[in-house]
């Protein structure tokens, strides 16, 4: 939402990217039987993947239409929630399940618990890992720039030679990841 933010844009459907996201990292991981390590990073990655595909589409109807972010992205967050309901009510349910979930992932795909006897996994040092990577992205380099200038002011980043459209349609991809 933060990086959303920078590039002046209201990401309200942080919810549903997470959605998205979830589902496509959980179908990767329990429908692909490969070594720990292999498995563990193409299901991030597909979850990655899956939020960003989700975040693409309201990211190109304001560049490509005009259209209002917080609008969009509210309506994709019931889109989402239905949809992957029904998803996970029949083509990808969990055979011995009564309600509407995916199977179980693969151990391999699981991230590993950090301290015995919590549930505090690796899941924490990923979020560290992201929001340095997010900073350095936002500050340390040209894209990062770029989207700051964006956020700051469209049509001067336009004057710089900056195409403000691709920006938001990055940032939102980014973003939704």
């Amino acid at each position: 939402v933060g990086l959303g933010f920078k590039a002046g844009l209201f990401n309200i459907g942080a919810q549903g990217q997470f959605f998205v996201g979830a589902f496509v990292a959980a179908v990767v991981g329990s429908g692909i039987g490969l070594p720990f390590p292999v498995l563990l990073l193409l299901a991030l990655f597909g979850g990655f993947l899956g939020g960003a595909a989700w975040g693409f589409i309201p990211g190109a109807l304001k560049a490509w239409r005009g259209a209002h972010e917080v609008v969009v992205t509210i309506m994709l967050n019931s889109i989402a929630a239905l949809g992957l309901n029904l998803l996970a009510s029949t083509g990808f349910k969990d055979p011995g399940a009564s309600l509407p979930r995916t199977p179980d992932v693969y151990p391999e795909a699981a991230l590993p618990i950090l301290i015995e006897g919590t549930k505090m996994h690796a899941g924490i040092i990923v979020a560290l890992l992201a929001a340095v990577a997010v900073w350095f992205l936002l500050f340390k380099s040209t894209l990062g720039f770029e989207i700051r200038t964006t956020g700051a002011n469209p049509n001067a980043a336009r004057y710089a030679g900056i195409r403000p459209g691709f920006i938001i349609v990055l940032t939102m991809s980014i973003a939704g990841g």
